[in-house]
C-alpha cells in the first residue's frame, strides 16, 4: 500500500524538502546527491506544525510552489518515520475522516539511474497513455503499483500540469479495495529523484471527496 495507508510497517517518510529544485536537465555529475537534496527540504511554517483546519494554501513544498488545500482539512500528525534513507510524507484529510487522504510523498533515496532514465524518456515524449511495456519499464518509479496481485490499474498516463509533464496512474489495491490517484513527478530532470502526490480512500469513500481531492491536486502551480 501507499505510505499512509493502514499498512504503516513499510515506506513511511519523513517531511519533505522545500528549496527550489532545477528541473532542466544536465550531465549526471551536475546532479545534486541525495543528501543535498535533503538538506534543502526540511523548513517548516509554525503554522503548519498543527493538526488544525486547513484554510489555503501549502507553498514552496518539494516541487510545488504552491497548492490549493481543500477547505476545511486537517493535517495528520503522523508526518515521518525514521528509517532507511530520509522518507517524508505529509497526509491532510478532513476532520474524523482519516481513511480519505491527500499525500505527499518522497521516498528519501533515488532509484537507479537506468530506472530514471527509463522514466525521463516518458515523460518526454507527448502526453499520451502508456502501453503495458511502457508500464513494465517503471516499476521502480511507481513501487507497489506494478504488481497486479496488489494493484490493478485502471489508467496511467502521462499529462501536462501547469506547464510540467508528470505521470499519473489511477486504480485500486486489490486486497483492501482502497482506490488512488498517484502524481508522480520527477523533481530534478534525472528521472531518480521521484515526488509523489496522490489521493487515496476507501471505495466506498472516495467518490465523495474525489473532485474536492482533485481540484486540489489541479490548483498545484509547480517550481
Amino acid at each position: 500500500m501507499s505510505p499512509g495507508s493502514r499498512d504503516k510497517s513499510k515506506n513511511q517518510p519523513e517531511r519533505i524538502k522545500k528549496d527550489k529544485v532545477s528541473t532542466a536537465v544536465a550531465p549526471p555529475s551536475a546532479f545534486p546527491s541525495i543528501d543535498e537534496l535533503l538538506a534543502r527540504l526540511d523548513r517548516r511554517d509554525v503554522h503548519e506544525m498543527n493538526p488544525a483546519p486547513v484554510k489555503g494554501v501549502l507553498s514552496d513544498y518539494g516541487q510545488i510552489h504552491a497548492i490549493d488545500l481543500p477547505y476545511g482539512w486537517i493535517e495528520s500528525d503522523k508526518k515521518h518515520v525514521s528509517g532507511v534513507g530520509t522518507r517524508s510524507f505529509r497526509m491532510f484529510h478532513p476532520p474524523d475522516v482519516p481513511a480519505v487522504m491527500l499525500c505527499f510523498y518522497y521516498r528519501g533515496l533515488r532509484i537507479s539511474a537506468a530506472a530514471g532514465e527509463n522514466f525521463r524518456k516518458l515523460l518526454d515524449q507527448p502526453a499520451h497513455r502508456l502501453t503495458a511495456p511502457e508500464i513494465a519499464s517503471i516499476t521502480t518509479v511507481i513501487r507497489d503499483k506494478s504488481d497486479p496481485k496488489e494493484f490493478a490499474v485502471a489508467d496511467a498516463r502521462t499529462e501536462d500540469s501547469d506547464k510540467r509533464r508528470v505521470l499519473i496512474v489511477e486504480g485500486n489495491y486489490v486486497r483492501s479495495g482502497e482506490k488512488v490517484i498517484n502524481v508522480f513527478v520527477d523533481t530534478d530532470g534525472s528521472g531518480t529523484a521521484v515526488q509523489e502526490i496522490y489521493f487515496q480512500a476507501p471505495s466506498n469513500q472516495y467518490s465523495d471527496y474525489f473532485s474536492t481531492a482533485k481540484a486540489a491536486i489541479y490548483s498545484i502551480k509547480w517550481k
